[in-house]
């Protein structure tokens, strides 16, 4: 399906005059099918090739029109309602629950695991698939991502791609409440979730 509609993924980064974001994504793809490989890890490439194209679909598109398809999607996103009432409240997230609808309506996907890989990119969640954790690991340590710890996240991943996963959710969690930024309880969530999955391993 990802070379049937490559082309016009380019073009709705065109229209929305944003090819950094386009360029962006191609980065987290490549990064994905570099993990994948790295891990040799039994994942559909097809479903990493779609998702990390289409994880910031949503990002383009203006904020208060990312915030009319929230509240017009709601019962679409799988969410409780504390999570849905705490999501309005998280502009940083919309995009990705945008991105999924977008995914399905303009682009055609029904593979619910593209979806929800898109959907959690941003805020993580406890128990991710595999899909959904490649694409958020991508996205944070894709190669052109030029912030002071990037280089130290890639080397955490490269050495054990879960526990990489699991110093990146903290460090985001970190980050944001150093920001005085609400933290989405997924986010927060996840952290928890990971942590003590790595001490019950250890």
């Amino acid at each position: 399906m990802y070379d049937d509609i490559k082309q016009d993924i380019y073009l709705h980064f065109v229209k929305y005059d944003n090819l950094k974001r386009y360029n962006h994504s191609i980065k987290v793809m490549e990064k994905a099918l570099e993990i994948v490989e790295q891990n040799n890890f039994c994942v559909d490439l097809e479903q990493i090739k779609l998702s990390a194209m289409l994880h910031d679909v949503g990002k383009v598109i203006p904020e208060c029109e990312q915030l009319k398809i929230i509240k017009e999607r709601k019962n679409e996103f799988g969410l409780s309602d504390s999570e849905y009432e705490e999501l309005l409240k998280c502009p940083n997230v919309w995009h990705s629950f945008v991105g999924g609808v977008i995914a399905k309506k303009k682009f055609g996907v029904t593979d619910e695991a593209v979806i929800d890989a898109i959907n959690y990119h941003t805020s993580g969640k406890p128990n991710m698939s595999l899909l959904c954790k490649i694409i958020y690991v991508s996205d944070v340590i894709e190669d052109s991502r030029t912030y002071k710890t990037a280089n130290v996240y890639r080397e955490y991943v490269k050495r054990d791609f879960d526990n990489g996963l699991y110093e990146i959710l903290k460090e985001i969690n970190r980050m944001l409440e150093e920001k005085n930024e609400m933290v989405f309880s997924l986010t927060k969530n996840a952290c928890l979730y990971y942590k003590e999955k790595k001490w019950k391993e250890s």
